[in-house]
């Protein structure tokens, strides 16, 4: 008697399962991807396109960075610190767009979400001409990552960018670094991914 008691619970509460389930067979409704965040603007001028290089970095949006460099890697040149490339002379030979996605991506995977990530600018000279730009600027870059390796997380230096404009678009095609010989700079922390 106690077991025919015990199935009859057991079979409504089966069919409340089943009757409260759209379809408990059926698959689930796939979600929307999770999409990186961005603060992308339209690159207008070769102010914007700094700002972009920015949020880029806050953001850890590899398609942001990508897309603030020109598309044309037979175009782009990254000029890395003397002493750097001096100390890294096989990492800097063929460093192209390629590579520059892959230091982004580095950035995205060794950063957490929750981290912090800053690229700050101050204006040393701007020159710009109706279809290009020189803009040199200092900057403190901070990514607290996660990386064993011996990477900084604070770099400091100078950065000379030449901007030009392409079909209404501005994107950066040369990118030099100056580093400050008592401190890490960009170029130190892409030849320690690099490496």
């Amino acid at each position: 008697m106690r077991n025919y008691h015990y199935s009859r619970i057991f079979q409504a509460l089966f069919l409340i399962l089943i009757i409260s389930c759209k379809s408990p067979f059926s698959t689930r409704e796939a979600e929307e991807p999770i999409r990186a965040r961005s603060n992308r603007e339209i690159p207008s001028g070769p102010e914007e396109v700094l700002r972009n290089l920015q949020s880029a970095i806050l953001d850890k949006n590899v398609t942001d960075y990508m897309y603030c460099l020109t598309s044309m890697p037979d175009k782009f040149t990254f000029i890395p610190d003397e002493f750097v490339r001096q100390n890294n002379p096989t990492v800097f030979v063929s460093w192209g767009l390629e590579s520059e996605k892959n230091h982004m991506n580095w950035v995205k995977n060794y950063v957490p979400n929750d981290s912090l990530s800053r690229l700050f600018f101050d204006e040393i000279s701007s020159e710009v001409f109706a279809d290009s730009a020189i803009m040199q600027r200092k900057y403190t870059l901070i990514l607290d990552h996660t990386y064993r390796g011996n990477v900084p997380r604070e770099m400091t230096g100078q950065a000379v960018f030449w901007i030009f404009k392409d079909e209404g678009h501005w994107f950066i095609r040369k990118w030099i670094d100056i580093g400050n010989p008592e401190k890490p700079s960009w170029s130190t922390l892409k030849a320690g991914f690099g490496k």
